[in-house]
């Protein structure tokens, strides 16, 4: 999900607790955005420590400029799990790319499952279970 100011556009928001609620404002204006439900607030704070902060790159020779038509690709929503911060994650709007397996570490050995694998707005990838994901789109014949 991505967060702009409603007032400016800028896209440099952070959170302030007040009370028992936690606000989202803009750095830029100051500008109050709205209440962070728990939902919210682990979305926002997802997508700020995911950012990619990396400097651009430049190949040789240029790589064409490859234009993938996602409307050709299911939308879904889900949960998955994030290896990083030991966290299960919920997305709200992911491209289904197609069927792949997972792993999780059991005491006994390692427990392989199939799993979606999804591609955010973002561009970031991610494997969810299959009994996590749920399609918004019909399939087309």
């Amino acid at each position: 999900m991505d967060y702009k100011c409603r007032k400016c556009g800028c896209e440099d928001l952070f959170i302030k607790k007040s009370g028992n609620n936690t606000g989202l404002y803009c750095q830029k204006c100051g500008a109050f955005q709205k209440w962070l439900g728990k939902d919210e607030l682990l979305a926002f704070s997802y997508n700020q420590s995911t950012s990619c902060k990396l400097p651009p790159t430049r190949s040789h020779p240029a790589m064409p400029h490859v234009n993938f038509p996602k409307q050709r690709l299911r939308r879904c929503k889900g949960i998955y799990y994030d290896r990083q911060t030991y966290k299960n994650e919920i997305f709200d709007l992911g491209y289904f790319h197609g069927w792949g397996t997972d792993y999780d570490e059991l005491e006994v050995g390692a427990g392989i499952f199939t799993a979606a694998i999804v591609e955010l707005p973002n561009g970031h990838i991610i494997l969810v279970p299959a009994d996590r994901i749920q399609f918004l789109d019909p399939i087309e014949n």
